[in-house]
């Protein structure tokens, strides 16, 4: 083995945590020789290799074959699923295709809210600090916005750094993996720290003295009682779906649309998104309403149809929504030209559509955030294409320019350890794909969310464009 190869292969490891308390016997313990995770490894690298369409677009064929090599070669003894998953995790964020990653398995997915003792804190990154946002445990200590140094010995930077490796992304963008870990730090934490019956947490208190407070561990059951006891928003007890409020005084409305895919609306809303759509820009029309505020912070997208019969309502001119979609051809090939092959779909968004009779004439404002991906970055790519709206938030996590997806089934097992792996076999291009920089769509008006947010509840990305009005 090559010095550099070795080199390469201590870096692999080095993004895997290393101490004490990380246990796996509340994991499958099933060990799996190496023959079957090889198998397991070489039947993902082959779907990569023959379907993902943006496999080079990142990084080049060689850097790539060089990592899946070195991961190939590291395979040199049994392992448990839950070893293996953190030995491949860091592909997600190397191959830097939001849509492609390898994630836990079912069963390992849904034993980690069962652990016995789950850390009692729930902690988001603002910045380089490290801070609690929400206390479960019964120590005063660790009260909202204090500032967590260590977890049981292990540097928050340290662990930060580690989970940000795990999470897949679109291109060099991190809002993705930054916003995603804040929602659920407990999650990946543990799948990568495991539990300990205790958490000690380094912590600055509020005379700036560095402390120390141990406490035990809390089931999920004890943290959902908690958290029933807390008020909530209106916005927070509602099902996902598509919602419209009007503020009269602005003659503004805010249409919220948290989820782009089709079985959402008729689960939780009884109908289809074409229907719910239809019947909110009627009401934007009956009121005459000057200004809409889209809100798509957290829509992680879904069917690209529900993105057209959203935009038939804000543009007045025929549009273009995908321009091109594009699937391997020659999977031998490293230049993406040659590599993938043009494809007609239409009901992915391709060809040229024509706005709705009662089409919005006002102004339009939308709001984003890293949690923006997929379908809804098709949709703001599209709104900025046509200088249609002013956006206020933070980077999109979805590439506005590029993006793949699949055309059939999703998420498949791996054989023998049935991790979960997504390889997709198309990508869509929405404009000219040399304008691609690899990172998300600029807002017009940054603004970051902040503990100040959490400890007022206040929601100042919202009250920024309100202020925007206001102020025109």
């Amino acid at each position: 083995m090559s010095s550099l190869k070795i080199i390469f292969i201590t870096f692999l490891f080095a993004l895997a945590p290393n101490v004490s308390f990380t246990q796996t016997e509340y994991f499958d313990t099933t060990q799996y020789n190496t023959e079957e995770l090889k198998e397991d490894f070489n039947l993902f690298r082959k779907k990569l290799e023959t379907k993902a369409p943006l496999l080079y677009l990142y990084n080049s064929k060689g850097r790539t074959n060089f990592y899946l090599d070195s991961l190939y070669e590291s395979i040199d003894h049994a392992m448990t699923p839950i070893e293996f998953f953190r030995l491949l995790a860091p592909i997600n964020g190397f191959l830097k295709d939001q849509h492609t990653s390898i994630f836990p398995g079912t069963e390992m997915f849904n034993s980690v809210s069962e652990f016995p003792n789950l850390i009692p804190v729930d902690i988001e990154l603002f910045g380089d600090q490290s801070l609690i946002t929400f206390n479960f445990s019964s120590s005063t200590q660790l009260e909202q916005g204090t500032e967590i140094v260590s977890i049981n010995d292990v540097p928050c930077d340290e662990i930060m750094k580690t989970l940000h490796s795990i999470y897949n992304r679109d291109g060099y963008d991190m809002e993705l993996p930054k916003q995603g870990i804040n929602v659920d730090f407990w999650f990946y934490y543990h799948l990568l720290y495991g539990i300990s019956p205790t958490y000690k947490f380094e912590f600055i208190s509020g005379n700036g003295e560095t402390r120390n407070c141990t406490v035990p561990g809390a089931t999920m059951d004890k943290m959902d009682a908690i958290l029933a006891l807390t008020p909530k928003t209106k916005n927070e007890d509602r099902e996902p779906g598509i919602y419209l409020e009007v503020i009269d005084s602005l003659k503004t409305g805010i249409l919220s649309i948290e989820d782009y895919s089709s079985s959402t609306f008729k689960e939780n809303q009884g109908k289809r998104y074409k229907q719910l759509v239809a019947e909110h820009f009627s009401t934007i029309e009956e009121k005459e309403l000057s200004t809409l505020i889209i809100d798509v912070r957290g829509n992680r997208g879904g069917h690209p149809n529900n993105v057209k019969h959203t935009l038939k309502f804000l543009l007045d001119s025929p549009f273009e929504l995908i321009t091109e979609l594009r699937q391997v051809k020659k999977p031998n090939e490293e230049s993406f030209d040659k590599r993938t092959k043009k494809r007609w779909y239409p009901t992915l968004g391709i060809g040229t559509f024509k706005p709705h009779k009662n089409n919005f004439k006002g102004k339009v404002i939308v709001l984003m955030n890293g949690e923006s991906l997929s379908a809804t970055a098709e949709l703001v790519s599209v709104l900025k294409r046509y200088n249609r709206a002013i956006f206020i938030g933070t980077m999109s996590g979805g590439n506005p320019i590029v993006l793949s997806g699949s055309l059939n089934k999703g998420y498949w097992e791996l054989p023998n350890t049935k991790l979960k792996a997504f390889v997709p076999n198309k990508c869509q291009i929405l404009g000219n794909i040399e304008l691609n920089t690899g990172f998300g769509l600029e807002p017009d008006y940054l603004i970051e969310h902040n503990i100040n947010d959490i400890l007022t509840n206040s929601d100042r990305t919202l009250l920024y464009a309100i202020g925007l009005i206001n102020s025109k």
